[in-house]
C-alpha cells in the first residue's frame, strides 16, 4: 500500500481536497488534540496553525477558528502550490483573517448562501458572512462559462456571461464590498456584458452608486465610457 501523506502526529479530525486543475492531486487537512492544524500531501507536511480549535473547507479555503478569538482563510491553491514546490515544516502561508467571538467554534459552512456557522460558548448558533465567502460567489456571479463541446464551435473557446450582474452588485452593496471589483475580476466579460448590465441594474440609484464607486477604472478607449 502506498502512502499518500503523513500529519507528524495524530490528527483526530481530517479533511481531503482535491487540487481542480489535478483530481490526482490532493491535500490532507488534519487538526490534532493539542490544537495544530496541519495540511499534507505525498510531498511532506506543513502547520498552519498551534492554536486551531475547529476548521473546514468551503469555496476554495480552509476556515480554521483559533484560541485567539479570530477566523483564518487561507486559499486551497496556495497550499497546493506550496506543498508541491516542496516547502514543509512551518513555513506561513498568507491568509485572510476576522474577529470572531472568544470561545467560537466552527459548525460549518454554506457556500452558496456565504455562510460561515460558528457555535458561541453559551451554546447558541451564530452566521457571519466573511469577506472571502462574499468575493467567492460575487465573482462566480460574474464569471464566464465556456459552451459544452460541439462540433458547430469545434477548436473555437467561446465564452458566454452568466449576467447575474444585479446579483453579485446587490451582494456587494449588502456586505460593503467595493463593487468596482465586477469590473476588475473581469474586464474583458465586464465591458463586453456591458448592455446586460445596465438592463439588469435599471435602478438609477444603483447605476450613481456604482459609477461613483467605480470612478475612471482605465484610459477612456479602454473602459468605454464617453467621459471620464
Amino acid at each position: 500500500m502506498n502512502q499518500i501523506a503523513e500529519f507528524p502526529e495524530f490528527c483526530s479530525a481530517i479533511r481531503r481536497e482535491s487540487d481542480p486543475s489535478d483530481h490526482d492531486n490532493s491535500l490532507f487537512i488534519g487538526l490534532s488534540k493539542g490544537g495544530k492544524l496541519y495540511a499534507a500531501n505525498n510531498s511532506g507536511s506543513m502547520t498552519l496553525a498551534t492554536n486551531a480549535n475547529s476548521f473546514c473547507c468551503a469555496s476554495g479555503f480552509v476556515i480554521y477558528v483559533t484560541s485567539a478569538h479570530e477566523a483564518h482563510f487561507i486559499p486551497l491553491q496556495a497550499l497546493f502550490s506550496v506543498l508541491s514546490a516542496g516547502y514543509t515544516g512551518d513555513r506561513k502561508v498568507e491568509s485572510e483573517v476576522r474577529r470572531v467571538e472568544r470561545g467560537s467554534r466552527i459548525v460549518t459552512a454554506v457556500s452558496s448562501n456565504m455562510v460561515l456557522v460558528l457555535q458561541m460558548p453559551r451554546g447558541n448558533l451564530e452566521t457571519v458572512n466573511p469577506r472571502p465567502l462574499v468575493l467567492e460567489v460575487v465573482k462566480k456571479d460574474v464569471d464566464g462559462y465556456l459552451f459544452p463541446p460541439s462540433p458547430v464551435f469545434q477548436g473555437v473557446d467561446r465564452r458566454i456571461y452568466s449576467g447575474q450582474w444585479r446579483k453579485a452588485f446587490l451582494s456587494c452593496r449588502k456586505h460593503r464590498i467595493d463593487p468596482n471589483v465586477l469590473v476588475e475580476h473581469n474586464p474583458d466579460g465586464f465591458f463586453s456584458d456591458l448592455p446586460k448590465f445596465l438592463e439588469q441594474i435599471d435602478d438609477v440609484d444603483y447605476i450613481n452608486l456604482f459609477l461613483t464607486s467605480v470612478g475612471c477604472v482605465g484610459p477612456r478607449e479602454v473602459v468605454g465610457w464617453s467621459d471620464c
